[in-house]
């Protein structure tokens, strides 16, 4: 492994979990505040201002893995698969996730700007996304991390899931204030949902076949500069004989097996 390569997978995985990380504490934090869980004898930690800091830091940290990722001559992303959901060569569906997760809480983040506009009531119905964009994340970290079945890697990933679970069924489960109204088929289903995702990380990503199911069976994820250079010769040749754009992958299909890193590299290298 290159000194370049080296930096930008060990940027890639730290700002991957840092991001993670801050996301979990700024879902924390703002199920904190909606339970209002403040101790009268405490200094009061727990506002606004921390939430919102705290979010932003994330967004800066999930700007940072985004481009260590792209930069990272392992694998070769190009800019679509970077920017377009679902359409990487390495993982499609987990990759995607952490894409959609990515431009959700982009959305969220801005909102503040619009909230005016939109009104106190519906910025509050679109915060709501926030779990959306923590699940999806999870999904994606642990689908398509490298350390996902080291033991740190699971401890992270699980005291996460655990901490937010714990927090959200309190937040339905009961009144916050007196006169309120519980939401027990809320409550129900995070728990459920807290079950089914850790039934699928024990069948799924923290088997050791996992990279060859989550990968369609592409190896290792490395794109090598001659597939790169092969795949370039190709789309230049189509252009300039006029081949029809839906030809491209068929041709492309049959080029990447012969090159393709076998699968006892997976080891080594998987992305973040």
């Amino acid at each position: 492994m290159s000194g370049w390569s080296a930096i930008t997978w060990d940027v890639a995985r730290a700002g991957g979990f840092t991001a993670f990380l801050l996301l979990t504490l700024s879902v924390a934090l703002g199920l904190a505040l909606s339970l209002q869980l403040q101790a009268p004898r405490w200094p009061r930690l727990i506002n606004n201002e921390l939430h919102n800091f705290v979010t932003v830091v994330t967004l800066v940290f999930i700007g940072i893995h985004v481009l260590a990722v792209w930069l990272d001559p392992f694998t070769q992303f190009g800019g679509a698969e970077i920017f377009l959901p679902f359409v990487s060569h390495y993982r499609p569906l987990w990759m995607g996730l952490g894409i959609v997760a990515a431009y959700l809480a982009l959305a969220i983040a801005l909102s503040v700007y619009i909230r005016p506009r939109i009104g106190y009531a519906w910025w509050r119905r679109l915060h709501y996304l926030t779990f959306v964009v923590y699940a999806l994340t999870l999904a994606h970290g642990v689908a398509t991390g490298s350390d996902t079945r080291t033991w740190w890697g699971i401890a992270i990933y699980g005291g996460s899931a655990l901490l937010v679970t714990a927090l959200l069924w309190r937040r339905f489960s009961r009144p916050i204030a007196p006169g309120g109204r519980a939401h027990p088929a809320l409550a129900n289903l995070t728990l459920a949902g807290a079950v089914i995702l850790f039934v699928w990380a024990l069948l799924g990503p923290l088997q050791s076949n996992w990279n060859t199911s989550a990968n369609n069976g592409n190896g290792s994820g490395q794109r090598s500069s001659a597939q790169v250079a092969l795949i370039s010769d190709v789309e230049l040749t189509s252009a300039r004989t006029s081949i029809p754009k839906a030809s491209i992958p068929t041709i492309e299909a049959a080029i990447l097996p012969s090159t393709e890193a076998p699968e006892e590299e997976a080891g080594e290298r998987e992305t973040p």
